[in-house]
């Protein structure tokens, strides 16, 4: 694919603005964490054109499934705060692009490979939720987070099962990139849970995206019942997840929008480089830059 051939000449400015995030201190962000989540991860200006620049934010706001059918003037929340929920609707919408671009990209490996990193993606759910529940303070976020902990916990074994279902076994080495995502989660810990928040709010919400990307995609590999069990009943759940969460960030969002809205567009640029990963299998393995 010629893409890839310019994934692979770029790779060392593509590298620095995509996987070597310094994960600034979440609970002060500076002016810049209100600009464009592709801003972030530098897709806007990407030249492979495998991620194509998201919507405005006003007008994802408008389409998000969530939020069709209220208009931002009629939520009763400071004009910051509303600002804050737009950013954190164009991470989750940027990150859905990415992935929607994997689906329409992506061959039989490229698929297998999914899985494998989707195991280890998914592989701490329920401990990260359950260990982000004991540093929250308030009642109704812990409770959440500890549901999340007995949903989350065995979605692993969905991708387990589809890799068996090709004859092989999960791949033992985790992934840069999970590897940063992992490495997000942690630095949240001890800070206000809107982190967490903004930063599964995207997670969770990339599903309500790419609902016909997703059969599209099962349609043309071919797909049996057995080989797509991640990739169908995952989405399903998320899409439940997502509502909860955007429930809850409306009610906590006054709190501290600032820091949601870090967390959640450092999640969309580490989804984004996660599923270029993906797609070129060697991309990874590229030196950095020095």
């Amino acid at each position: 694919m010629f893409s890839r051939l310019f994934a692979r000449t770029n790779w060392k400015l593509e590298r620095e603005a995509e996987v070597s995030l310094n994960y600034q201190d979440l609970s002060n962000p500076s002016q810049s964490d209100f600009q464009s989540c592709n801003a972030v991860s530098g897709r806007g200006n990407r030249s492979t054109h495998l991620f194509k620049p998201s919507l405005n934010t006003h007008t994802i706001y408008k389409r998000s499934n969530i939020m069709s059918n209220q208009k931002i003037s009629s939520l009763n929340i400071s004009s910051r705060a509303t600002r804050a929920l737009i950013e954190i609707e164009a991470c989750a919408k940027s990150a859905a692009d990415s992935g929607r671009e994997f689906l329409n990209l992506c061959d039989m490996e490229a698929y297998k490979r999914f899985l494998h990193v989707m195991y280890h993606y998914t592989l701490e759910s329920g401990k990260k939720c359950s260990t982000a529940a004991k540093n929250i303070n308030a009642p109704d976020v812990k409770e959440l987070f500890l549901h999340f902990d007995e949903e989350e916990a065995l979605h692993f074994r969905l991708a387990l099962k589809d890799i068996q279902a090709f004859g092989e076994v999960p791949s033992e080495e985790v992934p840069d990139t999970v590897e940063a995502i992992d490495n997000l989660w942690t630095s949240l810990e001890g800070r206000h849970h809107n982190g967490y928040l903004g930063m599964l709010y995207v997670y969770e919400n990339i599903a309500k995206y790419v609902q016909q990307d997703v059969e599209d995609c099962i349609k043309r590999l071919g797909l049996g019942s057995t080989e797509k069990r991640w990739l169908t009943a995952h989405a399903k759940e998320d899409l439940e997840h997502g509502q909860v969460i955007m429930d809850m960030l409306k009610k906590h969002i006054e709190d501290n929008p600032t820091i949601a809205v870090s967390a959640a567009k450092q999640a969309s640029a580490l989804w984004s480089t996660m599923m270029l990963d993906i797609i070129d299998e060697g991309y990874q393995k590229l030196p950095l830059a020095a």
